[in-house]
């Protein structure tokens, strides 16, 4: 391909050109408003000088870079995207031979985690107490807000569940094809039972009238309550709560943190919350070094101090 210029402002117009030539006129307006607002580089730079420790301090850049409308750091999610535009666009180059090799190409993205923060204790009492529970769509709310606290669902989890898929006589619920397509056995708390057999009795009916989808959750017309309004049921019982920051992202993260502090093992977190690894069960749920160190030195054997009078080990002794 000829080109007259190597120039980074001439590189992203012919890739800006490029996507708009196959009709991807929103990824042409996304590509083009990201590549020349990351402010990294100058448009006049040569694209071919552009190396891997470059790319790397534009990465790290990012993590200090401010969003013009909020005034905040940019959110992990955003960093992520601009990444991923400029790694398609270094490809672009390199398979346009503008460059040789493309500088992204043995950078590997470390994970941006959103972790939350969790609610206390305290702060999840004060939720579910101050949701009301007269009319039908109360009662239905305050079971999916005890139901994602007590189980640690995912809200698209939760958003397939269907009638069937509860036994309430032996306190269990089956996930269908939850993370990585497996199914799986979660145990409801009694407090959560108590919510969906109140809403089961008193209130699913008023919503199936018309027609029955099946579905555990419904909503008007008897169709299944799916993804977007069960959100919004989460973010409107903490509206009305008056408790910030609520999601069911937040209740799962409540969920397996105060497990943790009532002295669940990980392993068993993991499983409940059937993530793809233990390590991300780790990082998932913060667990602080001190709760690692008091059950170090509850279970193993070297772990505890000795007590006062008692004799040391020999050498040799076994423990």
């Amino acid at each position: 391909m000829n080109v007259k210029s190597y120039k980074l402002r001439d590189a992203i117009a012919a890739y800006v050109g490029s996507l708009k030539a196959r009709r991807k006129t929103r990824s042409a307006l996304i590509a083009e408003s990201t590549l020349r607002t990351t402010e990294h580089w100058s448009g006049s730079k040569d694209v071919r000088e552009i190396g891997e420790q470059d790319v790397l301090a534009m990465m790290k850049s990012l993590e200090t870079r401010i969003a013009v409308r909020s005034g905040k750091p940019l959110r992990p999610a955003t960093r992520r995207g601009i990444i991923a535009v400029w790694r398609v666009f270094f490809s672009f180059l390199e398979r346009e031979r503008w460059i040789l090799v493309s500088p992204m190409k043995d950078v590997r993205l470390k994970a941006i985690r959103n972790i939350p923060k969790a609610l206390s204790r305290e702060k999840i009492q004060d939720l579910l107490e101050a949701l009301p529970r007269r009319t039908p769509m109360e009662q239905r709310d305050f079971a999916v807000i005890e139901l994602l606290y007590g189980t640690g669902l995912r809200l698209a989890e939760a958003a397939q569940l269907d009638l069937k898929d509860l036994n309430l006589r032996e306190g269990t619920l089956l996930v269908r094809n939850g993370k990585g397509g497996k199914d799986r056995y979660v145990p409801i708390p009694a407090r959560a039972i108590e919510a969906l057999r109140v809403y089961l009795m008193e209130s699913r009916e008023v919503f199936s009238q018309r027609r029955d989808s099946g579905a555990l959750f419904l909503g008007a017309g008897g169709k299944a309550l799916s993804y977007g309004p069960l959100r919004w049921v989460v973010q409107r019982a903490g509206q009305l709560a008056k408790v910030r920051n609520v999601s069911p992202h937040v209740l799962r993260h409540s969920f397996a943190t105060h497990l943790l502090e009532g002295g669940a093992s990980i392993v068993h977190v993991q499983k409940l919350l059937a993530p793809a690894n233990i390590a991300t069960t780790m990082i998932y749920t913060k667990v602080d070094s001190s709760m690692l160190r008091a059950m170090m030195e509850k279970s193993h054997p070297r772990g505890r101090r000795r007590r006062r009078g008692q004799r040391p080990n020999r050498p040799g002794s076994m423990v």
